[in-house]
């Protein structure tokens, strides 16, 4: 079952305002980001850590950002 970012993202654009400077202070590039919260690629485990890292995401929350379940 495909993983829901809808908070992932909300919380890229309240800290970074846009993708594009969220995935440059990640060291992506905005189309690896893009395919990332859309699904298309998994979400590798230190991808996962520089982004709680840099949006100060606390352990107890990773679920709730990386891991929801899209319903339906």
């Amino acid at each position: 079952m495909p993983n829901n970012y809808g908070q992932l993202v909300w919380k890229i654009e309240k800290t970074y305002k846009t993708k594009k400077a969220f995935s440059m202070a990640a060291g992506v590039d905005v189309k690896t980001l893009n395919n990332y919260l859309n699904g298309k690629n998994s979400m590798p485990a230190t991808f996962i850590s520089k982004c709680c890292e840099l949006l100060s995401i606390p352990t107890a929350e990773i679920g709730f950002y990386f891991f929801t379940p899209e319903m339906g």
